[in-house]
């Protein structure tokens, strides 16, 4: 049974028959300081993928390595140069040199593939990078390629 409040986090792996399954590894992280209404996963793919998944029931920051998130649900995806900043429902994330804050809470994703970036956003949000201290700011939009 699980308590009322605790986050659920799932994972799909996708299977192919040829190729088997596609997961290498799942692993629970607690970063210091949380709610015990958190759950936090990295998981490890064969591709090279590696997805830290974040899920929080309340409105707290969460720092784990590198990363910190405020919001209900965020990933952080990277392969080699490539990665994605998904943030769910949430005003703040910050991983890979990269902070996106929002004044309401959001969804909005950043991707990096090629060396090129782009975002989608349901509401306004500021992309600071490393080149740019300052930010960004970035209205609604649907996935569109950004100079960050």
């Amino acid at each position: 049974m699980v308590k009322r409040g605790t986050p659920f986090v799932s994972v799909f792996e996708p299977t192919t028959e040829r190729e088997g399954r596609s997961v290498q590894s799942i692993e629970p992280f607690t970063p210091a300081g949380v709610s015990g209404d958190f759950v936090g996963l990295t998981v490890r793919s064969k591709s090279g993928r590696t997805d830290y998944l974040f899920s929080s029931v309340n409105d707290e920051r969460v720092e784990y390595r590198n990363m910190s998130v405020r919001g209900t649900y965020a990933i952080v995806s990277e392969q080699g140069t490539d990665f994605v900043l998904f943030l769910g429902n949430g005003k703040f994330v910050n991983a890979k040199g990269f902070t996106i804050e929002a004044s309401e809470k959001t969804n909005v994703v950043l991707e990096c593939k090629n060396g090129k970036y782009f975002i989608t956003c349901e509401k306004p949000v500021t992309v600071k990078s490393p080149k740019n201290k300052k930010g960004v700011k970035i209205d609604v939009t649907d996935y569109k390629q950004v100079d960050l």
